[in-house]
């Protein structure tokens, strides 16, 4: 629950500002959103705009607990 409150708070925020997320991949999102505390503003603005600057090979399917964000 809380993820998807965190990410339609940011979907929203961004949306009224005329940008949106860089993906819709929900998996993706949901585990930026869970690891967020590892990244400073500067880095979370960064994936905002463009996506991860390093590959995201490492999925773990069970990350999000399976559910779709």
């Amino acid at each position: 629950m809380e993820i998807r409150l965190a990410l339609v708070t940011v979907e929203t925020f961004l949306r009224k500002n005329g940008l949106r997320i860089w993906t819709k991949d929900s998996l993706e999102i949901c585990r930026f959103i869970k690891g967020i505390m590892q990244h400073n503003i500067d880095e979370i603005a960064e994936w905002l705009r463009n996506g991860p600057k390093e590959s995201s090979s490492n999925k773990d399917s069970g990350i999000c607990d399976g559910k779709k964000v």
